[in-house]
């Protein structure tokens, strides 16, 4: 198996005690590893935690959308991924500039 560049993942998923990466060309790859255990391995640069389930490359992120009091962050691949309610004020404070607002 070939090595992952950090440039071409989107985004990371926990499930249960495994990790999926979403990759750029549309595949996935599991890790046997939790989700916790990358982001701390994980550039902050570039990765971002938004839910509990979560972690997003910063340069996928197309666009945030606000509902009441939940939030999505839509990526370039076309996903639409939650953002938490304890963490959708840190994400909003981070992308204001980037990322416009629906």
């Amino acid at each position: 198996m070939t090595p992952l560049q950090l440039s071409h993942i989107v985004y990371l998923q926990a499930f249960r005690n495994y990790t999926i990466f979403v990759m750029a060309n549309g595949t996935k790859r599991v890790s046997s590893t939790t989700l916790g255990v990358h982001e701390a391995n994980l550039d902050e640069q570039f990765f971002i935690r938004i839910h509990r389930q979560f972690l997003i490359n910063r340069c996928y992120i197309k666009r945030i959308e606000l509902e009441s009091r939940a939030g999505w962050v839509q990526l370039m691949n076309g996903e639409k991924v939650p953002v938490s309610r304890r963490r959708i004020q840190e994400v909003l404070k981070q992308f204001a500039e980037i990322a416009p607002l629906d």
